[in-house]
């Protein structure tokens, strides 16, 4: 063996053992581990875990599972992100997290503020949120479907240049290799699914909070 083929063979191995790893995490570390890794690259503080957070999760989980629904709860004071898969992936929270934090390709600084492709990064990142919460369910379809929140919530109208900070130059860091190819959009799901999002807005403090979901489909096998 050749000194390319012994290094191409050691880095594969280093490869698996990471993605072994971080599938052998729960579901809460993976959400954790996945939402601080990436809110550490905009020089924000990380999330903490909300077992109340996640208990309103589980319920609407179930109840858009229940219902082969797909969309936000109304009325919510707290930040949500919706994440829909064909089937549940190996490491579903971190699948889900980089599928919102992809938008980041979309967002532009030097026009900070909201867009309807990039509101689940912009939730993920956001700085003054401090808590999260997660929870599954399988719909009757077969679908599964995933539910963050977050608190205190983001998104707010003329928030978002003290709240969505740019990478950090000096930053590297691991992304996880195992997610879901995914589509995504924000205009209103059709009716028993499809390849889009949804866009849902209310009024909180008398200041317009934007909410976003997504809808991810897995290709292949």
């Amino acid at each position: 063996m050749n000194w390319t083929d012994l290094l191409i063979t050691t880095f594969m191995f280093l490869n698996v053992a990471f993605d072994k790893a971080d599938a052998a995490l729960s579901f809460k570390d993976q959400c954790v581990k996945w939402h601080n890794e990436y809110r550490s690259r905009h020089q924000v503080g990380p999330l903490v875990w909300s077992d109340n957070l996640a208990q309103g999760a589980q319920s609407w989980a179930d109840y858009l599972a229940e219902n082969n629904l797909f969309q936000h709860a109304a009325n919510s004071p707290v930040g949500e992100n919706l994440y829909l898969s064909s089937r549940k992936p190996m490491e579903p929270c971190t699948s889900a997290t980089k599928a919102f934090y992809d938008e980041v390709k979309y967002y532009d600084y030097n026009n900070p503020g909201f867009s309807q492709r990039t509101g689940h990064f912009t939730q993920v990142v956001w700085k003054n949120t401090k808590q999260i919460g997660a929870a599954y369910a399988t719909r009757k379809d077969g679908r599964f479907v995933l539910v963050i929140r977050y608190s205190p919530p983001g998104n707010y109208r003329f928030q978002f240049s003290q709240n969505v900070l740019p990478i950090k130059e000096e930053t590297k860091t691991t992304t996880p290799t195992h997610t879901e190819a995914s589509a995504t959009s924000t205009a209103p799901a059709p009716p028993g699914g499809g390849v889009s999002g949804q866009i849902c807005c209310s009024f909180a403090n008398k200041v317009l909070l934007i909410i976003s979901a997504i809808i991810v489909v897995k290709i292949g096998f």
